[in-house]
């Protein structure tokens, strides 16, 4: 998890198949550019790549050993310790890299450990012990086992209850933390999982073909990918200079988007102006409020007893 990748990495694959919520191929394509060719992008008007950093990372590095530690034990198997961090490239395609966070004495099982928040893994995790894990991070396994040649993978969560920035900003640095100790106290709240992933060969293979295609056409050939969000589009265009001509179809989304700003702007408009009207009218009729448990707010109800609206300060704020 902290060597720096190489190529398309099991971190970058589901970024080039346009599958990570996080990254864009755009991004990952500027990532190895600039890898490859130092300067590139400044060279050719791009913006240059930012660190790879902030509070989760921080801490998925920090919790390496201790989910390490709870893999072994979840799995009832030991993990090689000179397998941490080993290196593997692809044995027909070498640009197709990946760091395992570790093998398994069985010889066949990588580990891979993740910590993530509650409401992540609510959200986007199945039942502990199936394969259910969020797309991005089933891409990442299914890279490693056909990197490395493995055909299994178990994927171990450690759950925090909150978001790791949170903490952060709250004051609780690192340097305060016992990996050990915390995760000992959250596997007892049963905020430690593990996930049993096969090998899919078709899966594979359909990964392995489109890696082929990003690497010849946008990598060898430093081409960009089509931008997928406004801001890819910000990283290709660093200094723009002098007027464009539009053609017919470029005419009709410029209207359409000047339309739908303006009603925006007109909807927005009339939204404020509802919203004042209806607290102004609570406010200028509070006392004949006919609610006695109505605390520190205001609801709004139609003539049948229906409820409208409810101003409770946060609401319209």
């Amino acid at each position: 998890m902290g060597s720096l990748p190489r190529g398309i990495s099991a971190s970058r694959g589901a970024a080039v198949l346009g599958l990570s919520a996080w990254t864009s191929p755009v991004e990952i394509w500027l990532q190895i550019m600039e890898e490859r060719k130092p300067g590139f992008c400044k060279g050719n008007g791009f913006e240059e790549p930012a660190p790879i950093e902030g509070a989760p990372l921080r801490w998925g590095l920090a919790f390496e050993g201790a989910i390490i530690y709870r893999a072994e034990i979840g799995a009832n198997l030991k993990i090689d310790p000179d397998s941490y961090e080993k290196f593997f490239s692809h044995p027909d395609h070498d640009f197709i890299t990946c760091h395992v966070d570790g093998l398994y004495e069985d010889g066949k099982t990588i580990h891979e450990g993740k910590t993530t928040s509650s409401f992540y893994f609510r959200d986007n995790f199945g039942e502990p012990g199936s394969d259910r894990v969020p797309k991005s991070y089933q891409i990442q396994v299914q890279h490693q086992m056909m990197t490395a040649g493995r055909p299994d993978s178990i994927l171990s969560v450690l759950v925090f209850p909150d978001r790791v920035d949170s903490y952060e900003e709250a004051g609780l640095e690192l340097d305060m933390v016992d990996p050990m100790i915390w995760s000992s106290v959250l596997v007892q709240m049963n905020h430690f999982h593990q996930y049993g992933i096969e090998a899919d060969p078709d899966l594979q293979k359909m990964m392995i073909e489109a890696y082929l295609d990003f690497w010849e056409v946008h990598v060898l050939g430093e081409t960009p990918p089509e931008p997928e969000k406004y801001s890819d589009v910000v990283k290709l265009v660093t200094d723009p200079q002098g007027t464009i001509v539009a053609d017919e179809f470029i005419e009709s989304l410029a209207s359409e988007y000047h339309t739908i700003n303006a009603e925006s702007r007109s909807i927005n408009k009339r939204k404020d102006q509802l919203k004042t009207k209806l607290v102004d009218y609570m406010r200028k009729n509070a006392e004949k409020s006919i609610e006695e448990d109505s605390v520190e707010k205001w609801i709004l109800r139609d003539r049948t007893g229906k409820k409208l609206h409810q101003f409770d300060g946060k609401r319209f704020r």
